[in-house]
């Protein structure tokens, strides 16, 4: 029997990979919320900018 030889994973091929998971689960959430894929971004954005803003006011706080 003859086996297909062994490749390593190519990082960047596997980032693209990672990449078109997180896009596909992306559509995912936007058709069950029934938004559209700008409106969910603004949606995840929202959350993240919360969170930096926190993140800064307690660095600031703690000097």
């Amino acid at each position: 029997m003859s086996h297909p030889p062994h490749r390593d994973p190519d990082p960047e091929l596997e980032d693209i990979r990672e990449l078109g998971l997180i896009e596909r689960q992306h559509r995912q959430a936007a058709r069950a919320l029934g938004v559209s894929r700008g409106t969910m971004g603004v949606i995840w954005l929202v959350p993240l900018a919360i969170f930096v803003i926190v993140l800064v006011a307690l660095f600031l706080s703690m000097r």
